[in-house]
């Protein structure tokens, strides 16, 4: 009888010790403070809008984990604090840059203060146009439905361009123009496109490349912002953050 007593203790033992041990390899989620933010510019008040924190972590067992978004309409304010996710183990003592896209949603008319939940430092200022159009989600211009954005140095002019990658979903779907808008910490490219309904259209998927040239990117680090169809976007952010 003592020994089944004693199997029975060891065994839950056993088992005590390897759910803690399950415990200690779960990550625990932290609030983390964020460096700046790359917020841009040309929201109306029918869009979805977005911005892009960035941060550094301290070592490698940092990862990105969720945000949370708190937009105060009577103060005009939008916070965000950004989660970590801290595993254990043996950490590379090194700072890891990371960036994150937010999407805030949908806003009144106005300017809106944005502040970093974790330290209450203020990031930016985000404006919010009144909409022209008619219609949520809609804008001035329909854009090209944008898979992939990223930029790139051309082999001959040496220039900054943005290479634009897709598909159409009918034939009779075509670039119309191209705007870049050049800000010191951000680049916003409209890529808007032209339906001509004709009687040989098609309906398929039609892959394209376009490479748009920046010929006003300054140095250091900013953000390149591609609007895409149905109130999407690319965001990506390039060089160091200071």
């Amino acid at each position: 009888m003592k020994s089944i007593f004693f199997t029975i203790a060891l065994s839950l033992v056993f088992a005590v010790n390897l759910a803690n041990a399950d415990d200690a390899d779960k990550p625990v989620l932290q609030a983390v403070a964020a460096v700046k933010a790359f917020i841009p510019v040309g929201f109306d008040d029918n869009d979805q809008s977005q911005l892009v924190i960035a941060g550094r972590f301290p070592n490698t067992c940092y990862q990105v984990g969720p945000y949370d978004v708190k937009v105060d309409e009577v103060e005009r304010t939008v916070t965000v604090t950004q989660f970590a996710y801290i595993y254990s183990g043996v950490c590379l003592r090194m700072l890891v840059p990371y960036t994150q896209t937010i999407d805030v949603g949908m806003l009144n008319k106005g300017q809106y203060e944005i502040l970093d939940g974790e330290s209450a430092a203020p990031l930016g200022k985000l404006e919010i146009n009144k909409a022209t159009q008619v219609g949520p989600g809609t804008d001035d211009y329909l854009y090209a439905p944008i898979e992939d954005a990223f930029i790139e140095v051309d082999k001959n002019t040496g220039k900054k361009v943005a290479v634009l990658h897709g598909a159409f979903s009918n034939s009779c779907m075509s670039f119309d123009k191209t705007e870049v808008h050049a800000y010191p910490e951000v680049v916003i490219v409209q890529p808007v496109v032209k339906f001509e309904e004709q009687p040989h259209c098609q309906v398929g998927h039609f892959a394209f490349k376009k490479t748009v040239e920046l010929d006003k990117v300054a140095d250091g680090a900013f953000l390149l912002h591609v609007r895409s169809m149905n109130g999407k976007a690319i965001n990506k952010v390039y060089a160091e953050i200071n």
